[in-house]
């Protein structure tokens, strides 16, 4: 696969993780408040809890930090096991745009955050160089940090990365040993 290609594909799959991953769910949870199906709201914040490894990884790729390609691949990882078991959260007989519009959101969710696994596997051997199609990944979150952060250093980043990394392990931690036990099944 030429550089070129690589590069368009790698613009593509940033694009389409702004739609499906930020834009979409963002939309929905906003519309969920309004809504009677209080357990698709806890499956979304429960998705924005799991998907916010996705900006971890943008600020450790940022700071060109090893983790970044780790934690990119985790971050699709944990989507689609979140996604998957939410599945059932809605009732059967309940039919109508909303439910469809999350169902059809999910639905893509996985089959990207799949292809995302997929892909990301790739350039896990990456770690350790900057050479080639390795630097292909980076230009997209530092495109996006110049944007939002001018002025930051790749420094910055990686502090920020690297405190956020701790913060969701910790909260990942607790979770599983503390909060999964408390939930009731509706």
């Amino acid at each position: 696969m030429s550089d070129a290609w690589l590069r368009e594909l790698v613009w593509w799959d940033y694009r389409l993780a702004v739609a499906l991953t930020i834009l979409a769910p963002l939309v929905l949870l906003m519309l969920s408040f309004i809504q009677p199906y209080r357990s698709v709201r806890h499956a979304l914040i429960a998705y924005w809890r799991v998907s916010s490894l996705l900006a971890i990884t943008v600020y450790l790729m940022a700071a060109h930090n090893p983790l970044g390609y780790f934690t990119g691949w985790a971050a699709h990882l944990m989507i689609v096991a979140c996604l998957i078991y939410f599945a059932a959260v809605l009732p059967v007989q309940a039919e109508g745009l909303f439910t469809r519009a999350f169902r059809l959101w999910r639905t893509g969710a996985v089959a990207y955050n799949l292809m995302g696994l997929v892909f990301v596997a790739q350039f896990l051997g990456c770690v350790g160089r900057e050479t080639g199609s390795c630097t292909i990944l980076l230009g997209p979150p530092l495109q996006f940090t110049a944007l939002v952060h001018p002025g930051a250093t790749p420094a910055h980043f990686n502090t920020a990365g690297q405190i956020g990394l701790v913060l969701y392990l910790l909260y990942f931690v607790y979770w599983v040993l503390v909060r999964r036990r408390q939930i009731k099944p509706n």
